[in-house]
């Protein structure tokens, strides 16, 4: 990834470029930027062998008496318990638009959720929830028309094997999964998705 600068609007804007080999989830990303769920996308560009560059907002990072967006993985474990339900909330709503327009992300883990923050690096609430905007949309596609990659990381207990179709319901596990490792003391809303088999348990 690297930084440029893009015509938007006729405006010059500072813009985050990733460059992506194989197929991106434009649709989801798009989606959810709609939403201001996460970085507002600009545009993609696809060369006959080259990766697919594609370019979206910058979020920048915090810097003192600057507010600014982090990883809520580098946020660690010590958060207060009103900036956790805050962060519940958040999650709980991208969780819930994905399911509403059967679409999945299948990497909801904590460093591709980009958190809003002051320049102390505390969590800023808006009635109570955080901001957050998701990331990462290499897995991301329509219900049942991706697949989890044979470069899955083997430490991590994934809702399904490689190869499986991504569903809606996959985000929602994995999401529980690192939730109460992380937070154990902050429940995370326990609302059944759509589209989850009988026999699978969501909360394993």
């Amino acid at each position: 990834m690297f930084l440029a600068t893009a015509t938007v609007e006729n405006k010059a804007k500072e813009c985050l470029v990733k460059l992506v080999y194989g197929r991106y989830g434009t649709e989801v990303h798009d989606e959810l930027a709609k939403i201001l769920l996460a970085p507002r996308l600009f545009g993609t560009l696809a060369i006959p062998g080259a990766p697919i560059a594609i370019a979206m907002e910058h979020l920048q990072p915090p810097s003192p008496g600057k507010e600014g967006w982090v990883t809520l993985f580098s946020l660690g474990k010590n958060i207060e318990s009103d900036a956790q339900r805050g962060l519940a909330l958040a999650v709980h709503e991208i969780v819930q638009k994905l399911e509403q327009a059967n679409l999945v992300h299948g990497d909801l883990r904590l460093n591709n959720l980009m958190v809003h923050v002051n320049g102390d690096g505390k969590i800023l609430l808006v009635e109570g929830k955080a901001r957050i905007k998701v990331i990462d949309f290499d897995w991301s596609g329509k219900r049942g028309q991706v697949a989890y990659p044979r470069w899955c990381n083997e430490k991590i207990v994934w809702p399904a094997q490689i190869g499986d179709s991504i569903l809606p319901y996959h985000d929602r596990t994995l999401v529980g999964r690192w939730w109460r490792e992380t937070f154990p003391n902050q429940e995370y809303p326990r609302i059944l998705p759509r589209h989850r088999p009988r026999n699978v348990a969501l909360f394993p």
